[in-house]
């Protein structure tokens, strides 16, 4: 892997984006590293979250919103990318929660389609706030 552009500091990991990858570093020294799929779904998905053909923008803003939704949802890591980085996968039920949970985050933020979940004292519109930030950050 080679040299990151960019970095940002989160509460559980570090994530690192390069020209065309991104990674997601943990304090105990693990890391897992993400690319865009470049598969008719996958490039369909970022068109509905609002990135248009941007899948590359699409998949480092989704490793983004894994970090932040394990930080709000979990206080924790990302229950998703923390398994892929031991070799164990979550439960597929927290798996299919939180990828629809993020999906959910980013066409809210870059397509302005409101989520269709809620949950007592659960803010969209604040987690929408704080993501924006955290992309800005990285924002090349």
């Amino acid at each position: 892997m080679t040299k990151p552009l960019r970095s940002i500091q989160m509460l559980f990991c570090r994530i690192d984006i390069g020209s065309d990858w991104i990674a997601t570093h943990f304090p105990d020294g693990t890391s897992y590293g993400a690319e865009p799929q470049m598969t008719a779904e996958y490039v369909a998905l970022a068109q509905r979250c609002g990135y248009g053909g941007d899948v590359l923008r699409y998949a480092h803003e989704h490793e983004i919103a894994h970090a932040l939704i394990g930080e709000v949802v979990y206080r924790g890591p990302s229950r998703v990318v923390w398994g892929c980085a031991h070799g164990k996968y979550a439960p597929s039920v927290e798996i299919l929660a939180e990828e629809e949970l993020c999906i959910s985050l980013q066409a809210f933020a870059r397509a302005g389609t409101l989520p269709g979940s809620s949950a007592p004292g659960f803010d969209w519109f604040a987690l929408r706030y704080r993501f924006l930030q955290l992309c800005d950050e990285v924002s090349p």
